[in-house]
């Protein structure tokens, strides 16, 4: 497999796994309003690239963090 084979491969596993940790942060994190949770569970399984991108950007903000 040439260089540039394996850069794909490379970023194709990157995405998958950021994905998936997004997916993951978002059933188990605590949102504002019931239904944030559901709305981003569904646009990234619909939309699994622009999904965890606009997680990223924006989902992650609406997020309650409780301090101990």
């Amino acid at each position: 497999m040439s260089v540039v084979g394996l850069f794909f491969v490379g970023m194709i596993l990157a995405g998958i796994g950021l994905w998936f940790w997004c997916l993951i942060d978002a059933i188990t994190g605590n949102f504002a309003r019931d239904n944030d949770r559901l709305v981003w569970i569904i646009i990234l399984l619909l939309m699994p690239f622009p999904g965890f991108l606009l997680y990223i950007i924006i989902g992650r903000k609406n997020r309650v963090f409780e301090s101990n």
